[in-house]
Formats: C-alpha cells, sequence, structure tokens
C-alpha cells in the first residue's frame, strides 16, 4: 500500500478493518483507475488484490453497464456527493456478478478520490426478484420524497456531542421553493454554513434531541430569514431516521397566514361593522328563528339580543302583514338577489312601528338555502311624513278645486267689469259730449252779446267736462291695470325712454337726461312705458317755472333694477308722500288744476303688478326722486 500513504496516514486502521470486511472496497483516482482495493475482491470476484492495481472501474463492466456506471463516477467527481447504483462486472472464470456500489468522493491534499463499497447482490431467481421488487420500493419512495410538495431535509449528525455538526445530506425541489434557496451547493455542508441563522433558535437542539431519543417532535411554526431567505413563516415536524440522522419536513406558510390574518381582520370588520351599523341587522335561520343581532335592532324592538334570540321573525311581524309576509319569504327562497319591503313591526312594549326590511338569502356549499341577511331600517318618521304628504295633498287637490272655481268666477267678474267699465264710459261720455256741444253752440250765438261772466262761466263748464272725461279714462285704464297680460318681450330701456320723451314733447325750457347705460329687460312692454311715461309726465307738468331738468337713472340690484326719475321741481312735502299714491288724491285744488289724481295710482298698481315697489324722496322746495323696481326677467 505504499501508493497510498496519504489514506494510511489519515486513517490509521483503515487497512485492518479493510481485511475483515466481506464486502469490496476500493479507492480510485480521478482518472477512475485502481490505487487500492481490498482483499475480498478475491473471494468475490477471483481477483487477487495486485492485479486489480492501475486497471480502470470499466474494465470488469459489463459493456451493457459501461456508459451509466462512467456516468455515476462523474456525478460524484463534479457535484462532490455520493452516489448509489448497480451493475454487473464479470468474475475471473468469466461469470457476471451484480454489484451494489456506494461511491463517495473525498478530496485530500489536492488530491481527489473516490472511496467505493461494492456489495454482491444475490442471483438466485427468487431472491434476486425480491431484490428487485425492494430496489422499486426504494425507488418509489425517493421519487415521493423528491415529488411531494413539502419540503424535506435530512440532516446527519456527525458527533453526537456537538449540534454545530449538523451536516445536510439529502434534500428535494420542495425545499428549494420553500425557501428560495437552490439545493446545488447545500449538500454535505455543514448546517453553521448553509442555515447559520437557526443557531440563534432552539431548532438545533431539538433536531439533536430527535436523533438521540428517535422521538417524532411537532416544532409548529417559526420565522426564518438570512441573507439568501426572505422573512418566511414555516410550520416544522422532525423525525428520527437511521446513522444519526433526523428528517425535517416543512412548509413555507408565510402566504396562508397573511391569508389568515386578513381572514381574521375582515371577519374582525365585518363584526364591527354588523354590530356597529345604523341600521338593524340580523342572521335569521329559514325557519325563521333569529340566528344574531345586533345592538341597533335590540334598540328598535326594544328586547334584549337574548330574549330576540328566543322567538321567530313572525313574533315581531304586525298580525295585518302576515300574509304579506309569507308572500316576502316565498320570494326570498326563489330570488338570488336581495328584495326590500316596508311592512309593520310590533316591538316589546306592543307598540308598532314601521320598517324597511331588505333581505337576502345566503346558501350553502350544496347550494341549498342557509340563511337570510337581514337589515332593517327605522321608516316611521318618513311614513308618518308621508301620510301628512298624502294628507297635504289631498288638502292642495280640494283647494286646487277651490281656486279653479274662484279663478273662473273671478275671469267671469272681470269679464263683466270690462263690460260694465265699456258701458259705463260710453253712457257717461255721451251725455258729457252733448253738454259740451250744448255750451260750444250757446257761446257761438252769443258771442257778440254774451257777458263776460257769463263767457268765464261756460270756458269753466267746459274744463269741467274735459276733467271729467279725463277721470272716466283714468279709471278705465286704472281698472285694467295688472288684469290685461302683454306678452313679454325684449325692451331696451333707453329707445322705449327715448319714445316716451318724444311722445311728450318737453318746453323748450325743461331738459330731459338719461343717464347710461340703461339696461335691457325681458318684460312687457306697455305697463313699463306708462310708468316712465306718467313720471316723466308729472316731473314736467308740476314744475314751478319755465325752465327745468329731469334726470332718469338705474341701478341694478341682483335680478331688478332700481330705476330713478327726479326732478327739480317744487318738491313734496313729507305729509303727502303716501298720499299722492291714492287714487283722485292730488295736491293742487281742483277748482284750480284739472288733473284727475289718478297718474300715481296707476304707476303704483302698474309696479306692484310686477312684484316691484315705488317710493318717493322729497321735501318742500327741494325737487322729488320717484323710485320704483322693476324685474329683469318677467314672470
Amino acid at each position: 500500500m505504499s501508493n497510498l500513504p496519504s489514506l494510511s496516514r489519515f486513517h490509521p486502521d483503515f487497512e485492518s478493518l479493510a481485511q475483515l470486511s466481506r464486502d469490496l472496497l476500493w479507492v480510485f483516482d480521478a482518472a477512475g483507475r485502481c490505487r487500492w482495493v481490498s482483499p475480498s475482491v478475491q473471494a468475490i470476484l477471483g481477483y487477487p488484490p495486485a492485479d486489480c492495481l492501475e486497471r480502470p472501474l470499466t474494465q470488469w463492466v459489463h459493456p451493457e453497464d459501461v456508459a451509466a456506471s462512467q456516468q455515476q463516477l462523474e456525478i460524484a467527481l463534479t457535484q462532490g456527493r455520493s452516489v448509489s447504483f448497480e451493475n454487473r462486472c464479470r468474475c475471473r472464470e468469466g461469470r457476471w456478478q451484480t454489484l451494489m456500489w456506494t461511491i463517495s468522493p473525498v478530496h485530500q491534499e489536492e488530491c481527489h478520490w473516490l472511496y467505493c463499497l461494492a456489495q454482491p447482490l444475490l442471483s438466485a431467481p427468487a431472491d434476486r426478484a425480491q431484490v428487485e421488487a425492494a430496489q422499486t420500493d426504494i425507488s418509489m419512495y425517493v421519487s415521493a420524497i423528491h415529488n411531494i410538495p413539502v419540503g424535506i431535509y435530512i440532516w446527519r449528525l456527525d458527533d453526537l456531542a456537538d449540534v454545530r455538526s449538523f451536516r445536510l445530506i439529502a434534500t428535494n425541489r420542495a425545499a428549494t421553493q420553500a425557501t428560495g434557496v437552490a439545493m446545488e451547493g447545500l449538500l454535505n455542508r455543514a448546517m453553521a454554513e448553509t442555515f447559520p441563522k437557526l443557531f440563534e433558535t432552539d431548532i438545533p437542539l431539538a433536531y439533536a434531541d430527535v436523533v438521540r431519543t428517535g422521538t417524532r417532535r411537532n416544532l409548529g411554526e417559526m420565522t426564518y430569514a438570512d441573507q439568501r431567505v426572505q422573512p418566511s413563516i414555516f410550520a416544522v415536524q422532525a423525525f428520527p431516521l437511521p446513522n444519526q440522522c433526523v428528517g425535517v419536513a416543512f412548509e413555507n406558510i408565510t402566504d396562508r397566514k397573511r391569508d389568515e390574518q386578513l381572514r381574521r381582520q375582515g371577519e374582525e370588520q365585518l363584526r364591527i361593522i354588523f354590530q356597529e351599523a345604523g341600521v338593524g341587522m340580523a342572521r335569521v335561520a329559514i325557519s325563521g328563528r333569529w340566528i344574531q343581532v345586533n345592538q341597533k335592532l335590540c334598540q328598535l324592538l326594544g328586547y334584549q339580543d337574548t330574549e330576540l334570540c328566543q322567538l321567530t321573525f313572525d313574533h315581531i311581524i304586525h298580525p295585518d302583514d302576515h300574509a304579506l309576509d309569507q308572500a316576502y319569504y316565498q320570494q326570498l327562497l326563489a330570488q338570488p338577489n336581495g328584495l326590500t319591503q316596508e311592512k309593520r313591526c310590533l316591538r316589546k312594549d306592543g307598540s308598532t312601528v314601521w320598517v324597511e326590511l331588505t333581505g337576502s338569502l345566503v346558501k350553502d356549499d350544496q347550494g341549498q338555502p342557509g340563511y337570510f341577511i337581514a337589515v332593517i331600517s327605522d321608516v316611521t318618521q318618513r311614513k308618518q311624513s308621508e301620510l301628512k304628504l298624502q294628507r297635504q295633498k289631498d288638502e292642495l287637490m280640494q283647494i286646487n278645486r277651490r281656486l279653479a272655481h274662484t279663478t273662473a268666477t273671478l275671469e267671469r267678474r272681470n269679464q263683466e267689469l270690462d263690460q260694465f267699465a265699456y258701458v259705463a264710459s260710453h253712457d257717461l261720455k255721451a251725455p258729457l259730449r252733448a253738454i259740451a256741444n250744448l255750451a260750444a253752440w250757446i257761446e257761438e250765438d252769443l258771442t257778440d252779446t254774451l257777458p263776460a261772466e257769463n263767457k268765464r262761466q261756460l270756458d269753466l263748464l267746459q274744463g269741467r267736462i274735459h276733467r271729467m272725461e279725463g277721470l272716466i279714462d283714468g279709471l278705465l285704464r286704472y281698472s285694467r291695470v295688472g288684469r290685461e297680460r302683454q306678452p313679454v318681450e325684449t325692451v331696451p330701456v333707453a329707445a322705449l325712454l327715448a319714445e316716451v320723451i318724444d311722445s311728450l314733447a318737453p318746453p323748450a325750457g325743461v331738459t330731459v337726461a338719461i343717464v347710461t347705460p340703461m339696461p335691457t329687460l325681458q318684460t312687457q312692454r306697455l305697463p313699463l312705458r306708462q310708468v316712465f311715461a306718467n313720471l316723466i309726465s308729472n316731473a314736467i307738468k308740476h314744475r314751478d317755472r319755465p325752465e327745468g331738468r329731469v334726470q332718469i337713472a338705474a341701478v341694478e340690484q341682483d335680478d331688478w333694477y332700481e330705476f330713478s326719475v327726479t326732478d327739480d321741481g317744487p318738491g313734496i312735502a313729507a305729509a303727502y308722500h303716501s298720499k299722492i299714491f291714492t287714487i283722485f288724491q292730488t295736491l293742487i285744488a281742483r277748482d284750480k288744476s284739472d288733473h284727475t289724481g289718478i297718474g300715481l295710482s296707476i304707476v303704483k298698481k302698474s309696479v306692484e303688478a310686477e312684484g316691484g315697489e315705488i317710493t318717493v324722496e322729497s321735501a318742500e322746495g327741494e325737487g322729488a326722486t320717484f323710485r320704483f323696481t322693476w324685474p329683469k326677467q318677467s314672470a
């Protein structure tokens, strides 16, 4: 064994142990040449040990097994892990012996060695079948371990007294998926290298306890994270295996725990919503028994929750609504969506409450009716308001009928009044015209002989006749204000004023000024023209000197305009400010003026018919300002 001095130095008892072994022990170098073989090779294969040295393993392997055997050798060398396989080797007498190989790579002083253990398999047909069956079972179990959706780590405790001697000897794909750490580079490495953070926990001690006691342990849930493993929660179980090994089965339950937390949070939120909702909420069994009720429903019905849950839904329904409730129940069973209904319920004290009930059917996993969700709102005030509104509606309809009758009566009377006014005007004016004509004839016939006093009296008679005709015309105009609606049209006020001033033909000494700009209104043209004409005409007629000034202005006020007509005439004493708007009232004695006292009454009535107001600002000897409001848009 001089060619393997390093092996003897590393394993001083290796050769003596090999002498006692009944299995084949081989040592091959990285090129696959035999560098050492145990004496049992002669007993099993018939070759003296010296004949085997420097020869490759494939020299003895069955030609059909050479490729597979060479592949296993390369895996052991390149991946640095143990391999097991079976092949057939030629015995010296020419027969083939089936061997089960276990090969482990060893690195020593920059040399790579393959330590091999070869065990002869039975060759009897029956024994062979049993072995093949056992191998099939083993393959099945190995395949199951590799494909099971549970992470598996198999650790070997090389030194029973040292938990830091744990070394990973096997794993599966699910472990990689659970931890995110690839298998490559983990095998045959110490736990302290691969998962160093485990030693900050009691997990290694628990694993060692499983190895020493041979007792399975459920380690529950643990949180682990390091540079390669994201912070995760694992469910871990450890079970004993032969050869000082422990199997660790684990699942990454981070997502499940997060989902459970979200579910618990959702359930808690639903519980809070259910209990703190501003409306009554309940779960009701298909039989009608209350399953769960919230505080608002208890307050609404006057029961404690324990009292209510001992009753059925029918117990709270008003007797007159039982038939309606049964129909609603049948609709809920057939209707996939919720249904809403208003009904009367009985409180614990026997009083009635109107509620709005929205019910929904919840089905179980088999699609069968499970229970009802009921949302119940107190709508008593709304129902009372609806009943009150209905009564008011009935009253309004009755008032409208009376109003329609009154309007028809008023229209009929207005027609009668118009007819009367027309007839009265005609019948009154006819005698006046006759008197006026008679007076004119007398004056013409007696022109040369008529005394001055009689002529003055005839002139006074003519004046009174004209004044009476003016009174009759004014009464007709006054009676029609507000009753005869004119069409609403676009009225440029500046153009309207120009038209009014032109028609009045102010004397040469009188100036009428318009302060621009003037608005444009949507209104009845004729009433507004009448108002301006009367006010400007009064300002011109009532001046106390030949010359005078009248000014017209406008100020915007929200939906209105305030117009003002200002003059520099004799003014009006404060005591007469309200009197001047009364019909037939004048400030000059009737025997000194032919004014009728109707003009300002017509102005006031016209303004008020549009919803506006008219006022006067004046003092005796200081002129006067009449202000009135007029809408931008007439109704």
